[in-house]
């Protein structure tokens, strides 16, 4: 009882301190395994896609997006500067760098965007392959 007592006031604690200084709870948050693509033009399919988002880790001034190909081949003519990444206002986060990281199999890409998300209902992708154009929303949850 007195277990439980101490870890609801250290909650309510720093649930305060939080709240004084911003609220900072989505800071360091991770978004991820349950990352559905919604592909927002009715003429690509979805399972036609070469980029999928791995996770999205929110920092305090900046987010950082992890993309994975299945198919590192098909991206060889493919800029990962050219992703827009963009709220659901249709505002542009700006683009700061980029990794990435190869295996026998698959290929792992990670860009950080400068910009705090202010919206977390969702996120669009929005890039061009092989002149066709994929838009994708990311629903964050």
């Amino acid at each position: 009882m007195l277990i439980a007592i101490y870890f609801f006031c250290i909650t309510c604690i720093s649930s305060s301190i939080s709240n004084v200084y911003g609220n900072s709870s989505i800071e360091g948050k991770i978004y991820s395994g349950d990352l559905k693509l919604i592909n927002c033009n009715k003429k690509t399919k979805v399972d036609s896609a070469l980029l999928y988002v791995k996770n999205i880790v929110i920092d305090k001034d900046s987010f950082y997006i992890n993309y994975k190909t299945l198919n590192p081949s098909l991206m060889k003519n493919f800029n990962f500067k050219d992703i827009k990444v963009l709220n659901s206002e249709g505002t542009e986060y700006k683009h700061m760098e980029s990794f990435s990281s190869k295996s026998s199999f698959m290929e792992n890409y990670c860009q950080r965007y400068y910009g705090k998300i202010t919206d977390l209902k969702e996120i669009c992708i929005k890039y061009n392959l092989y002149n066709r154009e994929f838009y994708f929303k990311i629903p964050l949850k």
